[in-house]
């Protein structure tokens, strides 16, 4: 089950890089990025990046942030996550 769920996951998030670069490049000839596509590129992509480097490493489940392991139910949610939802939450405190 879990090489299915991470065959999957790699499937969507490699979807989803090539979509990233792909808007990014549209706009590339056309002077700035609008603000969209600016977080997908700059946000979005290097999560997305991250999140297969981690498949790749074998520790996809496992949070940058405090080691634990990341819910199966928030990765399919959201495929990017790098972190558990606690930690998300504090560093999303932190950010505002």
């Amino acid at each position: 089950m879990r090489s299915e769920f991470l065959t999957r996951q790699r499937k969507i998030l490699i979807a989803k890089q090539d979509e990233y670069r792909a808007l990014a490049a549209d706009f590339r000839d056309g002077g700035s990025l609008p603000d969209r596509i600016r977080f997908k590129f700059h946000v979005l992509l290097p999560a997305v990046t991250r999140a297969l480097e981690k498949i790749g490493l074998g520790d996809y489940y496992v949070c940058d942030e405090c080691g634990e392991s990341i819910p199966l139910r928030r990765l399919e949610l959201v495929p990017a996550a790098t972190h558990c939802v606690e930690c998300q939450e504090a560093r999303d405190v932190r950010a505002a």
